[in-house]
């Protein structure tokens, strides 16, 4: 099997006036910004104060179960401004 360079097929595709502006492959793996250092920890102080929230409740005796259902879509919101945004 012959690999032929990836700049000769792009060349041969492209037209006179176009230009390349970049070529190769994306970084790969987890990348942090610097946007990470507040969204993480307060992640997981949400998802924690979620998970407390939904805990307390389900431990009460009478409690409607509307309220029960509430915490439910706060801790997904949680997981995924933790594990989510990494994902």
């Amino acid at each position: 099997m012959l690999i032929r360079p990836l700049d000769s097929e792009i060349d041969n595709e492209r037209q006179a006036d176009e230009t390349i502006l970049w070529s190769g492959r994306p970084l790969g793996g987890i990348r942090f910004r610097m946007i990470d250092l507040f969204l993480i920890p307060f992640g997981l102080f949400w998802c924690g104060f979620a998970l407390f929230y939904e805990w307390a409740l389900l431990t009460m005796g009478n409690v409607p179960w509307i309220f029960k259902l509430l915490g439910i879509p706060f801790i997904v919101l949680g997981l995924f401004m933790v594990f989510g945004r990494i994902l």
